[in-house]
């Protein structure tokens, strides 16, 4: 997963590898950038594995699935770089992770649960925009928000696809509502 990709990175910082390869005339940019690559490489692999167990899977149970892979490549590169920022301040390769599982696990259950309480106890003329306030002040924090978002919006789950008076489905995918607003912040967050 995109958590167990820090391991190595912290490892090598932990143990004075990088400050071998920095002496011996590697630059930061390119290690870095290799960095990345890889481990987004194997991110984006399942991403597609993903994508194709349901698309082959469920059908048409998902709305514009293309969309959603994008919004899954997203997370994916996001939650890299989130590992990375993680791994340069942690003292160890065992606590970045922890640190990084937990804060994601974390920020998913915040939003989970606002969500829901919005949902149960909010009056049903402000439902939509009390979960549409929630959802972007939570998920600028951490990718796993917009990713849950996506997802939401994929299944059309608490008919989060229905806008307007009386609710119609959203016609274009793409729109902020939709999944356009999941997808340019996950893009503002890389």
């Amino acid at each position: 997963t995109e958590i167990e990709q820090e391991l190595y990175v912290c490892r090598e910082r932990v143990l004075g590898i990088r400050a071998m390869e920095y002496s011996n005339g590697v630059r930061p940019f390119p290690l870095w950038s290799a960095y990345v690559l890889f481990d987004f490489s194997n991110a984006l692999t399942s991403s597609i594995i993903m994508i194709i167990i349901f698309a082959t899977v469920t059908g048409s149970a998902f709305y514009n699935i293309a969309y959603l892979f994008v919004a899954l490549m997203l997370y994916s590169l996001g939650a890299v770089l989130y590992a990375y920022i993680i791994s340069k301040m942690a003292k160890s390769h065992f606590s970045a992770y922890a640190i990084t599982a937990g804060s994601s696990c974390i920020m998913l259950v915040i939003y989970m649960v606002t969500f829901m309480s919005i949902q149960a106890q909010s009056d049903p003329a402000q439902v939509d925009t009390q979960t549409t306030i929630a959802h972007y002040v939570i998920g600028v924090l951490h990718p796993i928000g917009m990713l849950t978002r996506a997802l939401m919006v994929s299944l059309n789950l608490f008919s989060v696809l229905c806008q307007g008076e009386p609710p119609t489905k959203v016609s274009y995918p793409g729109s902020w509502n939709a999944y356009g607003g999941p997808i340019c912040i996950l893009v503002l967050q890389c």
